[in-house]
């Protein structure tokens, strides 16, 4: 039961993380240049509308744990991303688990 929820939960948030940080056509900012913008103390607005509030699609409102942003051609499309902090909790859960499934292994080839 534990090694499935496991094989469920990486691939889940590796796929979140991806989706959530996909390159912007307008930004075209790299992975590093996104983590180096992190502010995980800081709730952050997304678009209203894109491209432009009155001549562009509504984007849905943003809330505590996600937001959206203008991306795709000419800025045209609303993006779903994740707040700065729920990107960190994530990424701390990775490091966690993966450090976690490397202690035991080394664990079992020892302790046998």
């Amino acid at each position: 039961m534990k090694s499935l929820s496991l094989k469920l939960l990486l691939p889940a948030a590796a796929i979140l993380l991806a989706m959530s940080y996909a390159p912007v056509a307008a930004d075209e900012k790299s992975f590093i240049d996104e983590i180096k913008d992190m502010d995980i103390f800081k709730i952050r607005d997304g678009a209203y509308a894109c491209p432009l509030p009155v001549v562009g699609k509504e984007c849905p409102e943003s809330n505590a744990l996600y937001l959206f942003k203008c991306c795709g051609d000419l800025n045209s499309s609303c993006c779903f991303r994740l707040q700065d902090w729920a990107v960190a909790i994530i990424g701390i859960f990775v490091i966690l688990i993966i450090a976690g499934i490397f202690v035991n292994l080394i664990r079992c080839i020892f302790c046998f």
